[in-house]
């Protein structure tokens, strides 16, 4: 994590941008930027292996844990990161790792039991644990993520089934856990008997990650990675590796008849001819150098702001000067057409909501757009840095 309270050095100059654009510039989604070359090699691919033919077979086939193809190009996927030990049977094709690691929960997690995770957690794991029932209780943190005495701690008080972690790149924090670290939460979890959830959805785009916890403890982890912020948006499939093969098949048992967390038919086609022929990686290259531009960008016109940050993030967590509320600045940046959502949500109980702002730099379309928001942002922080030193 890097704290930023000063320009960037070796940068060229971003010059402001005219505070006078009419449209409303939405950074409140942690969307990978756009690849420039993502049209054109996904329009090829699209004429060339979805013809009509095919397309109708295509959306006529259920895909509820995918077909083999899926589950061979989720494998392949899933061991640029992991390494050659992952056959398809042990992967699962889902909507989203999300979704994916929530039902997960379900199967872990019995009655009685909670979930444990970072006292900063993605708020769309902590709403659909709400839907299913399952209570979040969040575990402090520090500038490398979970503290092992305080999980230790959280187990001894609570009866803990499980262990939600985005451990690379973390939403919002964009802390990346050291190895070390992890070792050390597996060694509390395996103490407890705690099933780790980790979504690594991220993993790929860190240029030297550390290793996954599934890698270092593939026994008690279900592992969820995906393609929506290694390729686009759009492609909402994800690849949940539980722990076994047994393990993989009793998930798709469990929730067989239940369609919401099915991949969509084209999407999983898509991604299968996307993984297979390299274009996903190609893709997922310039992604990672995009959003390094956009750190870049980021840190050479917030001189003054105070906000964690890492090369490959997509968002940077902007805390709040001295006496400020992050309420008051999004509606501010609101009132000048950019949308940003505040740190409330991503606070687990216990603890209280924090002062601070979540912004996307990769939601932006350009960097010139990204660059107008920017500055906006510093001419607020300005006098709210000044009137809190005094």
């Amino acid at each position: 994590m890097n704290t930023n309270n000063a320009s960037a050095n070796n940068l060229p100059s971003t010059t402001p941008f005219p505070l006078l654009r009419d449209t409303t510039l939405d950074l409140t989604r942690n969307l990978p930027p756009f690849s420039p070359d993502f049209s054109q090699l996904t329009h090829v691919d699209l004429k060339e292996t979805l013809g009509i033919v095919q397309l109708t077979q295509v959306m006529r086939t259920p895909r509820y844990e995918g077909l083999p193809g899926d589950r061979n190009a989720g494998a392949k996927w899933i061991r640029t990161r992991l390494g050659q030990n992952v056959s398809p049977e042990d992967v699962v094709v889902t909507n989203g790792t999300t979704m994916a690691l929530a039902l997960a929960a379900r199967r872990v997690v019995k009655s009685g039991s909670i979930v444990l995770t970072d006292q900063l957690a993605c708020y769309g794991f902590q709403s659909i644990l709400q839907f299913l029932g399952i209570p979040l209780v969040g575990v402090a943190m520090d500038e490398y993520g979970l503290l092992p005495d305080a999980l230790d701690a959280a187990c001894r008080c609570h009866k803990a089934a499980a262990l939600f972690l985005v451990p690379t790149l973390h939403n919002p924090t964009t802390i990346t856990m050291p190895e070390q670290r992890r070792l050390e939460i597996i060694e509390v979890a395996r103490l407890h008997g705690l099933a780790i959830l980790e979504d690594d959805i991220l993993g790929l785009i860190h240029h030297a990650p550390p290793p996954a916890f599934a890698s270092l403890a593939p026994d008690i982890t279900w592992y969820a990675t995906g393609l929506s912020k290694c390729v686009s948006p759009g492609m909402r499939v994800a690849y949940l590796r539980p722990p076994s093969p047994e393990e993989a098949a009793k998930f798709v048992s469990h929730y067989k008849t239940m369609s919401m967390w099915f991949v969509a038919p084209i999407v999983a086609e898509m991604a299968q001819q996307l993984i297979e022929n390299g274009t996903a990686a190609r893709i997922l290259l310039e992604i990672r150098d995009e959003a390094r531009t956009r750190q870049k960008i980021a840190r050479s016109i917030l001189t003054r702001g105070t906000f964690s940050s890492a090369p490959e993030a997509f968002n940077i967590w902007l805390e709040m000067p001295f006496g400020s509320s992050s309420a008051d600045f999004v509606e501010a940046m609101r009132a000048q057409r950019i949308l940003l959502r505040v740190g409330d949500p991503y606070s687990v109980a216990p603890f209280a909501p924090i002062s601070a702002a979540r912004v996307c730099l990769g939601s932006a379309p350009s960097r010139d757009d990204l660059a107008l928001a920017l500055h906006k942002i510093a001419n607020w922080l300005e006098p709210q840095i000044s009137i809190g030193a005094r």
